[in-house]
């Protein structure tokens, strides 16, 4: 399920766990699941729609694996589609971006009167990246008052002035950004708007550049929205590059699992013994990990 990563949006996030976790207890009532272990896997779970300090701390999404021994919970930074699974195993498949792609970008906010590198973490705020030589706009970038300046005689330059004059300027960025960027692989996303954008793009030199684009200027955007707006693109970016068994999530809001003679995306689910509270995070993905013992 999807969830939001600040506080003051977690009821959201509390409601729609609780209407979940009720359809996962009618749909366990339904397959004829023994009485005992139906009611363990609610309890644990309106357990944790309570669980108060559970919830001052999320991320973009939400998993959820209860069984009558404990609920394990995973926080991942990801936006995923809510569903719910009712089986003999675990249904993991959308977990596997996650584990498969790295969650972090470089935004550039490229705009006329303004330019910045914004990196998108993995698990923690956006920020603007110190890029030493990037030029303030594209006006002290080419030695101009403005790039719309009148010429010795008087009259306004053309259109094809100022694209070379914009030309000129995303030259200056990309080569001050080769300066922080070369040796990355992280998905470099374009916030800019026509002609700059096709002009940026056309003389940028760093391999990992986004076909995808956060559309609109980014002037007046904090580095919240881009981040916010980036992570859209990322799914995009990594929903083109993957192959859909990976990284496809279910359309339906619920389902029931049926038997199926292949599991590639299922694990069994843990014992009683394997439910002891704990929490790990990998450098890989970032999606941290807590068990919650059963009742």
């Amino acid at each position: 399920m999807p969830t939001s990563p600040l506080t003051q949006q977690a009821q959201a996030g509390r409601i729609e766990l609780k209407n979940l976790a009720a359809e996962a207890t009618r749909q366990l009532e339904r397959s004829g699941a023994d009485r005992t272990a139906a009611t363990a896997v609610r309890e644990a779970l309106e357990e944790l729609v309570e669980d108060d300090d559970f919830w001052a701390e999320q991320a973009r999404s939400l998993a959820v694996f209860a069984t009558p021994g404990g609920v394990a919970v995973f926080r991942l930074p990801n936006e995923l589609t809510s569903v719910v699974e009712v089986g003999d195993r675990f249904y993991v498949k959308p977990l596997l971006r996650a584990v498969t792609f790295p969650q972090a970008a470089c935004v550039l906010a490229l705009a006329a009167g303004s330019v910045r590198l914004v990196e998108v973490t993995r698990d923690g705020p956006p920020f603007t990246v110190d890029v030493p030589g990037l030029p303030k706009d594209a006006a002290s970038a080419v030695g101009k008052a403005s790039i719309t300046e009148r010429s010795p005689i008087g009259r306004l330059q053309g259109s094809e002035g100022q694209k070379a004059r914009l030309g000129q300027y995303a030259l200056k960025v990309d080569q001050a950004l080769r300066g922080v960027l070369t040796g990355l692989e992280l998905p470099l996303i374009l916030a800019a708007t026509e002609p700059l954008s096709s002009i940026y793009r056309s003389l940028n030199s760093y391999p990992h550049l986004a076909g995808p684009a956060i559309v609109g200027s980014p002037e007046g955007a904090t580095d919240a929205d881009l981040a916010d707006r980036a992570r859209t693109v990322l799914d995009e970016v990594y929903a083109q590059s993957s192959p859909p068994s990976a990284t496809s999530t279910p359309s339906a809001s619920t389902r029931v699992a049926r038997p199926r003679t292949s599991r590639p995306s299922r694990v069994p689910p843990p014992t009683a013994s394997s439910t002891r509270w704990s929490s790990t995070s990998t450098r890989r993905c970032r999606a941290t990990s807590t068990r919650r013992p059963g009742r």
